[in-house]
């Protein structure tokens, strides 16, 4: 029968993320496409998923376009990373199913910042922020932080339209203790969801106020990405202002946009109010049974699946 349609679901008014002036013609530019080509290539999207009887249901056409904009409109990518979109949910079941309302997400946002900047930059860069709100490493949970992300990156999905990351991190607080909770397994998890499903280029990485053995712990993590990434340390504000002008930095940066605690608050009303996608999403299985072409024995896509059950974290309610 092939997939379903999509889920229908109004996006809540409440603006977190807003885009450059007249970026989609740009962008269009940029991939050497007109809107009619544009066009035709989700519609040729939408046509192969009709076809797939595994998929729970056909994509609306932003989320069709925003894989489109990531993978450079190149439609055969496409299809396999909205494949991989909905079948990572039951793989990597620990980073989702982190319903807005509930308690795992309320200790995230009493422990950290992960809080995505509203104005982006000239050069179609989203600036995602991170700092530690409470330093007691007890009460820093990893996976419950990743799995708040991905609810991020579901509203980022829809509603964002930007070409790059830039992550500042604020390590004021961080221990060696809050560092030895990232594992290898996460890491390389982490690794492929941002890569290989939803290629996300990182422009930068800014750090301020780090620990002396912050140098170690980043030479660590990067032996799990692939993509090289510029990496900063700021001895000061003033240093991080000449990478990212205060224009686009929170209060709490010196910048001249709102504090962290009120971006995060207004995030907050905005998952809560997008619960009903997010619990829908949260449902959807990848039926294998139905599958026309199998993965490969304890293989999806260069990921062990064995070793990914095995690892994997069991599923938590909220």
């Amino acid at each position: 029968m092939g997939a379903k349609l999509a889920f229908f679901f109004t996006m809540s008014k409440i603006v977190v993320l807003e885009v450059v002036e007249g970026w989609r013609p740009k962008v269009l530019e940029l991939y050497g496409r007109t809107e009619e080509a544009a066009r035709i290539d989700v519609e040729k999207v939408k046509e192969w998923f009709r076809k797939q009887p595994h998929l729970p249901e056909l994509p609306v056409d932003e989320l069709i376009e925003r894989f489109l904009i990531t993978n450079k409109f190149h439609v055969e990518a496409v299809k396999s990373k909205l494949d991989v979109y909905f079948s990572v949910r039951t793989l990597l079941p620990e980073f989702y199913g982190h319903g807005p309302c509930g308690e795992r997400v309320r200790s995230v946002t009493q422990t950290v910042y992960l809080v995505p900047l509203p104005k982006p930059t000239a050069a179609f860069s989203r600036i995602i922020c991170f700092k530690l709100k409470d330093a007691n490493v007890e009460k820093f949970d990893v996976i419950d932080t990743l799995g708040y992300l991905m609810n991020i990156i579901e509203v980022r999905l829809r509603e964002d339209f930007c070409l790059s990351d830039i992550y500042i991190y604020d390590l004021q607080g961080t221990t060696i203790g809050h560092v030895l909770k990232i594992s290898p397994t996460i890491l390389k998890k982490m690794n492929y969801l941002m890569e290989k499903l939803y290629k996300i280029s990182i422009e930068g990485i800014h750090i301020i106020n780090a620990p002396t053995f912050i140098e170690s712990a980043v030479a660590m993590f990067s032996k799990y990405f692939k993509e090289k990434i510029m990496s900063r340390t700021h001895q000061n504000l003033e240093s991080l202002h000449e990478a990212v002008p205060k224009c686009y930095l929170p209060s709490d940066l010196g910048g001249t946009q709102k504090s962290l605690l009120e971006y995060q608050e207004i995030w907050k009303m905005k998952l809560i109010q997008l619960k009903p996608l997010l619990e829908h999403l949260q449902a959807l299985r990848v039926n294998e049974e139905l599958r026309p072409v199998k993965l490969p024995e304890n293989e999806f896509l260069g990921i062990n699946v064995t070793t990914l059950y095995s690892t994997s974290i069991t599923h938590r309610s909220n």
